[in-house]
């Protein structure tokens, strides 16, 4: 009997062999994009933090997950570039810290219908060179070749160990809210996860 992973895995990935155990979602770091936002006072403080690579492994039958993530904390920009120079050299510390991590260790279908899902994705993420367990709930959908994957992730920087850029008349909050949009192609991530074709659009 197959279960809710394997099916919406199935669903997602029709042109994937059903042989194949193991999918890989590689994803395409220019059309991926990991937003962040920053409530202070009388305004708030939006950026983006560019995605430099990510590929994410999914067992059907165990529900394991492997692969990472990885982001420039080197490129990190609010679009201000006083601001931007405050945050890589206080808060982000880019210079020591260049990269953040997404490791990807168990996923877990909450919902699914015949296009789409919702999928909790436990794992790790590292920052500020300190590994931190976390939870998404994201939102799967097909949309034609391309599987879109869009979730949020509310990220406590103080208490990670990172600066407070709090001031006596300027007040910032203790944690950053972080939304993640990620399009990438899932296909049959043969041996070790290489050498594996992208699904063909319509396939069986």
């Amino acid at each position: 009997m197959r279960t809710p992973i394997v099916n919406l895995l199935l669903m997602l990935a029709a042109a994937v062999p059903a042989s194949a155990e193991e999918l890989a979602l590689r994803l395409d770091p220019a059309r991926t994009i990991v937003a962040f936002t920053l409530q202070a006072t009388m305004h708030k403080v939006e950026g983006v933090l560019p995605v430099s690579s990510g590929e994410i492994h999914f067992d059907r039958a165990t529900g394991r997950a492997s692969g990472q993530i990885v982001m420039d904390a080197r490129r990190a920009t609010t679009n201000s570039e006083g601001r931007d120079k405050k945050m890589h050299a206080e808060v982000l510390e880019s210079g020591q810290y260049p990269t953040v991590v997404f490791t990807p260790g168990r996923i877990e279908v909450k919902e699914e219908g015949p296009d789409r899902g919702i999928v909790r994705l436990a794992g790790t993420l590292s920052i500020h060179g300190v590994d931190h367990a976390v939870e998404l709930v994201a939102a799967v959908r097909r949309e034609d070749d391309r599987i879109v994957v869009d979730a949020p992730l509310v990220i406590p920087y103080v208490a990670w160990g990172m600066h407070d850029p709090s001031a006596f008349v300027l007040r910032v909050a203790k944690q950053v809210d972080v939304t993640i949009h990620a399009v990438g192609i899932l296909s049959s991530a043969g041996p070790a996860g290489a050498g594996a074709a992208a699904p063909t659009p319509g396939g069986t």
